[in-house]
């Protein structure tokens, strides 16, 4: 195993140097996919919130078709019950000025919802989405199955499956995922003192295990960054002790391309620890072409 910094060459290093400054960039894919979870976060909130759930949406008695729904939402209970089968033809997601989105915002998809909870880090049971489709600004995405489920151990900890045509996440222990951003940017300035990073919000207990397993990256890159590339086998694991401000975080990848570099077999840690943090950085081959 060579370390990754000494097999770039000189006449790589421009463009090394180019793909270190579009970090920015993928910073943005990872603000966009937040974005997405609490966007279904603060549905759950929505619903909770309002004495017909179906009402906020416009899709009771469709006189067009556009929805079909079977079951029932409970409102009643100290948290709210979703445990229905719905067929969303065609909602404009823009036009219901409860998400905050002012470009154009079309979805359609079938949702079978087993769910308990008001919001995304408490909520028990499963949610099973297939056949989405959703248009962005007369871009289209299609996802063919997405699920998520939730639940409580016996231990006190939680566990949550997320598996989509994206990718592949698990986490077990206690942890609030929204608040996740929050707790590292309590974390970094112990190990890096000159980074201040502004604190939004509450950090909440973060203490779990997690495995990410990328499948097909390709709806996030082609929009911010469409010269990467990841090997479908990519895998983000580790720890997070935000009360003890350590982590161990490895990234693993067959396979990363961008412009005319290509790195094989990456593996690189990120351990933080007492008072220092160590970075690890190798790969068996990298190549590069001036074509």
């Amino acid at each position: 195993m060579l370390c990754l910094t000494h097999l770039v060459q000189v006449a790589a290093f421009h463009e090394f140097l180019e793909l270190l400054e579009d970090v920015e960039m993928l910073g943005c894919a990872a603000l966009a996919l937040l974005k997405l979870w609490k966007v279904f976060d603060h549905a759950l909130h929505v619903f909770d919130r309002l004495e017909l759930g179906l009402r906020v949406l416009g899709l009771h008695e469709s006189s067009d078709k556009r929805f079909d729904f079977g079951g029932e939402i409970d409102l009643r209970g100290d948290k709210p019950v979703f445990d229905f089968k719905a067929d969303v033809r065609h909602l404009q997601l823009d036009r219901l000025n409860i998400f905050g989105l002012t470009s154009p915002y079309a979805l359609r998809t079938v949702i079978d919802s087993r769910l308990v909870g008001d919001k995304i880090d408490d909520m028990a049971g499963t949610v099973h989405l297939t056949n989405t489709d959703l248009l962005v600004e007369q871009k289209l995405y299609h996802l063919s199955d997405v699920q998520l489920s939730a639940g409580n151990l016996e231990d006190g900890r939680r566990k949550l499956d997320f598996n989509s045509d994206i990718l592949d996440a698990d986490f077990t222990g206690r942890f609030e995922l929204v608040a996740l951003p929050a707790a590292f940017r309590e974390i970094i300035p112990r190990y890096l003192p000159n980074v201040m990073l502004p604190v939004k919000g509450e950090a909440g207990r973060q203490e779990f295990d997690f495995n990410i397993y990328l499948k097909n990256t390709s709806v996030i890159t082609e929009n911010f960054l469409p010269e990467l590339y990841f090997d479908p086998a990519t895998r983000l694991h580790g720890t997070i002790n935000a009360a003890n401000k350590t982590f161990d975080l490895r990234f693993e990848a067959p396979d990363i391309r961008y412009r005319s570099m290509r790195w094989l077999t990456v593996d690189s840690r990120f351990t933080a620890a007492g008072k220092s943090m160590e970075v690890e950085l190798t790969a068996d081959t990298v190549y590069y072409s001036n074509q």
